[in-house]
């Protein structure tokens, strides 16, 4: 007939009013806490994949960054399975090749051969093909990210990649949020943390923001082509026909142009008692429950 809503801010406290019984759901959880408690009697661990994506922005107007090669080299030295699986010990994150996380309508894991993957011995290459090999003469590199104790995790990660792949040095840089909003908004960076969630359930949502004149496009790419096959998107009635527009965009985003690097897709992790039953979270970050029961 009701649900009780309680805020706790410390997440011991928090698991151990779920543990003890004293609350039935703990909507967000820590890997640390998921690997003490995931095998406790009664608890059911969930991972529900959202729409949402972590991904690499490059400053393209960067003499070195704007170089295709330095891009994709820097992109495939990136062992992305071992940031979802390794840097998220709790199985929060997949790895992703894409714009379009998974869970989107009109998701199409075809087109992930488009981009290239893991590659070391593909990356030393080209960045020798660019004028850097091993990384020598490569100038300095700074990577950006909000202070964030996940996020900086994965920078270390990244950094460690970059240097025991390619011997590049990058240097990393955390801000507080609105400073590094504003800071990512102007373009100061060489390669920055970006990151969105679907405000519905369609490609589109991920894909308009890299229009040349879109306030989100922090990532300041710029391609003619691109522009107008997401304008025809934005007006074409025909599904299929936008479905296939939105497959070419991102073909020119991640493929051609390697504009991002996507890095990993987000999942929510949180545990519930095992005799509450009809609770669903949506891929778009909600709890619904409409029909949840206990017992």
């Amino acid at each position: 007939d009701a649900i009780t809503y309680y805020i706790i801010t410390d997440e011991a406290q928090a698991m151990n009013a779920l543990t003890t019984g004293e609350v039935d759901i703990v909507l967000t959880v820590s890997g640390n806490y998921i690997q003490q408690v995931k095998d406790t009697a009664g608890l059911v661990l969930s991972q529900a994949p959202e729409s949402r994506l972590s991904y690499l922005g490059f400053n393209l107007s960067d003499p070195v960054l704007s170089d295709k090669k330095v891009r994709d080299a820097i992109s495939m030295a990136i062992d992305r399975k071992q940031i979802a699986d390794g840097v998220y010990a709790n199985g929060d994150g997949a790895a992703s090749y894409l714009p379009v996380p998974i869970t989107s309508w009109g998701y199409d894991a075809s087109l992930e051969s488009l981009v290239p993957a893991y590659d070391p011995e593909g990356a030393k290459a080209l960045l020798a093909e660019a004028g850097y090999e091993n990384g020598v003469g490569f100038p300095e590199t700074t990577y950006l990210y909000n202070t964030d104790d996940k996020h900086q995790a994965v920078a270390e990660a990244l950094q460690s990649m970059w240097k025991n792949v390619l011997g590049v040095e990058v240097t990393l840089n955390n801000q507080d949020w609105n400073v590094f909003l504003e800071t990512r908004s102007k373009g100061d960076y060489s390669i920055c943390r970006n990151g969105w969630i679907a405000d519905y359930n369609d490609p589109v949502s991920f894909l308009d923001m890299f229009m040349t004149d879109n306030g989100n496009n922090d990532a300041h790419y710029s391609n003619a082509e691109y522009d107008a096959i997401m304008t025809k998107v934005l007006s074409d009635s025909d599904a299929a026909g936008r479905m296939e527009l939105m497959h070419q965009a991102e073909d020119l985003l991640v493929g051609e142009d390697q504009a991002i690097a996507p890095l990993y897709y987000y999942s929510q992790p949180y545990m519930v008692a095992d005799d509450v039953h009809g609770m669903y979270y949506t891929p778009l970050g909600n709890f619904l429950f409409f029909h949840a029961t206990k017992g």
